[in-house]
């Protein structure tokens, strides 16, 4: 890796440089001068191509990804430590300590307005369109006697692939995809597993007995990890349940942060439904990675408006 080759500190010091060449703009320069937080700088070796992906950004929305990163945007906490307010209490559900993260991820009323779910959503949609073109794709020129139903209500065992294919559609031809949204949802069928969950993107062929599951957050950077187990440790039962009727399961989680940051270890995950190319993945990572971006920014820009409308 980068690592061994060069070291983890001109690594470091590699991103810095990247970041700050992006604008010769005195005002970005004073956001890094003033930057608080460098986690960002210590994760695999992705990042490097994340920050230079970030560079193609409208100015405006670059200018956003740096205070995000640099924990210096204008949020409640930071005019408090900038003596420019007295209070760091959040303007909507009045949290005692507003931070960006609390903003952009978990301020009660923005849950409850479906701020937040609008920007899973958005990200959600693109993911499953990916999955159903390659599906469309794989069966071009082999479409009789094959559909597939998708409803707009959409690393357990890798071993249900079998060696000869080359993804999870060769297997059978009747795939059904569901998705859940904000606005709509569906039901798992009761031949499958009894159960009210319902996972973001829900994949079944009763044809050859397989379910593939995958769930998508979209949290501050720095709580993907802990979302990714929260989601694995959730969804326990439910696999358990449908493997108890004789299915075979495939349970993936996908990471987008709220900043935009994709990792090509997420990109994984569409190995299995023959997404290998590499090209291909980094165009897919990069529409993943605006979309978040776009939709945190319009989120923090209606921090202050007690109505909620999308746009």
């Amino acid at each position: 890796g980068i690592y061994a080759e060069f070291g983890k500190q001109w690594y470091q010091r590699r991103v810095r440089g990247v970041v700050q060449n992006l604008s010769d703009d005195e005002k970005i320069a004073e956001i890094l001068k003033r930057g608080q937080h460098h986690s960002w700088t210590t994760h695999d070796e992705c990042d490097l191509q994340w920050v230079e992906m970030m560079q193609s950004q409208p100015s405006d929305l670059l200018s956003f990804w740096l205070r995000c990163v640099r924990d210096t945007l204008p949020d409640p906490a930071n005019m408090v430590r900038w003596g420019y307010r007295e209070h760091e209490n959040c303007p909507l559900c009045n949290f005692p300590l507003c931070r960006s993260d609390h903003i952009l991820c978990t301020c009660k009323i923005a849950l409850d307005q479906g701020r937040i779910s609008w920007r899973h959503d958005t990200v959600l949609a693109i993911i499953t369109q990916v999955i159903i073109d390659s599906l469309v794709n794989q069966r071009r020129g082999h479409a009789e006697g094959c559909h597939a139903v998708v409803s707009q209500s959409l690393d357990h065992d890798l071993s249900v692939i079998e060696e000869n294919t080359n993804c999870i559609w060769n297997m059978a031809k009747d795939w059904i995809i569901l998705m859940d949204t904000w606005q709509s949802n569906y039901r798992i069928p009761s031949e499958i597993a009894v159960s009210w969950e319902r996972p973001d993107i829900f994949i079944y062929s009763q044809e050859a007995k397989v379910v593939c599951i995958i769930e998508l957050t979209c949290p501050f950077e720095e709580r993907r990890v802990y979302w990714k187990k929260k989601k694995t440790e959730k969804y326990r039962e439910l696999l358990e349940s449908i493997e108890r009727n004789d299915y075979k399961t495939h349970f993936s989680t996908i990471e987008v942060g709220a900043t935009g940051f994709v990792s090509r270890s997420t990109m994984m995950v569409f190995d299995i439904f023959g997404v290998t190319e590499f090209g291909e993945k980094e165009r897919i990572r990069r529409e993943l990675a605006k979309a978040a971006i776009e939709c945190s920014h319009y989120i923090w820009g209606q921090r202050a408006n007690k109505e909620w409308k999308q746009p």
